[in-house]
């Protein structure tokens, strides 16, 4: 007896698996129930971020550290985060780093994008030189943080998609 689209039903997607899809479908036989289990593949979440490298007066530069929390716990990082939909870089640049460090910012010039895969996501990274305009630093979401020269930064333990840029500006 041939299977209609009235003997298919789908039972669920586990949701401790978000990282795949995987779908178990059930299927109602004359004989029976057959249990069928689809894998399609990996769906692997994607993060689209900005990164301020902000220097001071002495050209150091500004360098959090990461709550110590997931994959990247306590790694070193340039201020940033997530761009909302419907904002341009720069203005996600500066909402996060009023929001993150309660200062205001000049974004100044592009430096690179990076892209890099991490264990449970693909990161998307903006980063662009910047200056505070207003405002001292008061760390609202990171529980450290350095302004330190250059030469130094290779000193710290950077969040892998942080090292191009660090990198970059070593060179620079």
């Amino acid at each position: 007896m041939p299977m209609g689209k009235e003997n298919l039903y789908c039972l669920y997607t586990p949701r401790h698996l978000m990282q795949t899809l995987l779908t178990i479908f059930l299927f109602f036989t004359a004989h029976g129930i057959i249990i069928v289990i689809v894998f399609k593949g990996c769906l692997m979440k994607q993060i689209e971020v900005v990164a301020a490298v902000l220097s001071n007066d002495a050209h150091a530069i500004f360098c959090a550290q990461r709550k110590n929390v997931g994959e990247l716990a306590l790694k070193w990082e340039f201020p940033g985060g997530k761009i909302e939909p419907g904002e341009t870089d720069q203005e996600a640049l500066i909402r996060e780093l009023k929001e993150e460090l309660s200062v205001e910012i000049e974004v100044l010039s592009w430096i690179q994008t990076v892209q890099h895969q991490y264990q449970t996501f693909h990161l998307t990274m903006h980063a662009y030189h910047a200056r505070i305009k207003r405002g001292s630093i008061t760390l609202h979401e990171h529980p450290n943080a350095l302004w330190l020269p250059k030469s130094a930064l290779m000193s710290l333990d950077w969040a892998a998609a942080d090292l191009p840029i660090v990198k970059a500006l070593m060179k620079g």
